[in-house]
């Protein structure tokens, strides 16, 4: 993400992602990097559903991030309906001030970790093909769990979810 204006490019060059309402250039993590600044209620950064972002199997999510507020949900990525009926997506969780995975209509794990306040965080989740899902905080384990994947033809968002309300 760290392109100075305009959509954003994956390293594949294949992915765009769409651009809505993101600030470019803040000061990344990681040397000689941008970030993308959320606004906290509509921006977010769209990619098109392509047949290579249907994950089902094993796959690895990790993300830099600086949640200004734990105390409210910041959504990191999401491939998912807006009905929660299918797909996943990873956040922060106010309410226990943890990273979680969501999947399917109702099923949340949670990692055991808090979360800090203005600061930068790297989060991981691993699913392996059998379904066990870990989640990483700062590069160390912090919790496993068992999920179930399913697929869709929904776009993948960076940020506020489809039809969600808050960002990360």
């Amino acid at each position: 993400l760290g392109e100075a204006a305009g959509n954003y490019a994956d390293s594949t060059g294949v992915h765009t992602g769409i651009d809505t309402a993101t600030t470019h250039g803040a000061a990344g993590q990681l040397y000689g990097s941008g970030a993308a600044t959320f606004n906290g209620s509509s921006s977010q950064i769209t990619v098109a559903d392509a047949a290579a972002l249907r994950l089902t199997g094993a796959m690895s999510i990790t993300a830099w991030a600086w949640p200004a507020n734990t105390t409210e949900q910041g959504y990191v990525l999401s491939k998912g309906d807006t009905t929660g009926a299918d797909g996943y997506l990873t956040y922060f969780d106010g309410s226990g001030d943890r990273t979680r995975f969501f999947y399917g209509a109702t099923a949340k794990v949670s990692d055991a970790v808090f979360t800090e306040d203005a600061a930068w965080v790297h989060c991981g989740w691993t699913v392996t093909a059998g379904g066990a899902l870990a989640f990483y905080h700062n590069g160390a384990a912090a919790g496993t769990s068992t999920v179930a994947l399913t697929t869709n033809t929904d776009d993948l968002i960076l940020g506020n979810r489809t039809g969600g309300t808050t960002a990360a």
